[in-house]
């Protein structure tokens, strides 16, 4: 077999080649099509849609990135924790058993939550539109669930945030019980003249020092893991500019990755 140059390996880098055809391999284990030359053929000239992971630490402005960058983008978004709940209720096989264990209070094993995760990546509208994925894989184990499920992302985007400003987000947010209004006591503080609306305030329980430093934590450790897994198409986005910047960024980033 013949060795490659660096000017071709460097091509196929750039263009994304050996994630085009891992990505043509798995429509093709997904679908089974009768006739696989034809069907390459149509899912070349129709386009594969984006498939996009996006994790990052607490106050990273995850959620808020991902709901921006599915409207832009026009895919669906996918949050991890609405599709085990919503799996657990559709009554299918796989939901029933994590049911089981829902109702134990046990963990969902990572294989099952993977399986679901599949299934609703392989509904109609995420095959038609493509998907993005909010906070999953959570850890290595997720991670290698996910592979083994054949669900490959072209890209998986890492906010990246130093775990002061985490703090200094989320520590200082409260939000207002009679409106759900949220404010930050440094960046957005409420007006000092409203004594009424400044005594109702209140710090949710995930915003206190204790909470933020758990999940930090729990964090930090776990995504080493998944790194390992998906290291060839993760693109890290510096978290602390501002949420147009940051959102310019991961848009450069998708686009880069683009199957074209």
């Amino acid at each position: 077999m013949a060795v490659l140059s660096e000017d071709v390996l460097l091509y196929l880098k750039e263009k994304n080649i050996p994630m085009l055809f891992e990505q043509i391999v798995q429509n093709i284990i997904s679908d089974a099509p009768e006739r696989p030359m034809s069907y390459i053929g149509d899912l070349m000239r129709r386009g594969i849609p984006l498939q996009i992971f996006i994790a990052g630490p607490a106050g990273s402005g995850k959620r808020t990135q991902c709901k921006n960058i599915a409207d832009r983008l026009g895919v669906v978004l996918i949050s991890s924790g609405q599709v085990l709940t919503r799996g657990v209720e559709s009554g299918s096989e796989t939901s029933q058993l994590a049911h089981s264990y829902v109702s134990r209070g046990e963990r969902v094993p990572d294989t099952l939550v993977s399986m679901i995760m599949k299934d609703r990546l392989s509904q109609s509208d995420a095959c038609e539109k493509g998907w993005l994925v909010e906070g999953y894989p959570r850890n290595a184990q997720q991670a290698q669930a996910v592979e083994e499920c054949g669900v490959i992302p072209q890209v998986f985007i890492l906010l990246d945030l130093p775990e002061d400003l985490s703090f200094r987000r989320l520590e200082h947010r409260r939000y207002d019980p009679a409106t759900n209004k949220e404010y930050h006591m440094l960046d957005n503080p409420p007006p000092a003249e409203d004594v009424a609306l400044c005594e109702r305030l209140v710090q949710r329980d995930a915003d206190f020092h204790e909470s933020i430093a758990k999940r930090l934590a729990q964090y930090y450790e776990s995504i080493e893991g998944v790194k390992k897994h998906l290291g060839a198409v993760i693109e890290v986005v510096d978290a602390r500019k501002s949420v147009e910047d940051v959102e310019r960024d991961i848009l450069a980033a998708v686009e880069k990755h683009r199957f074209r």
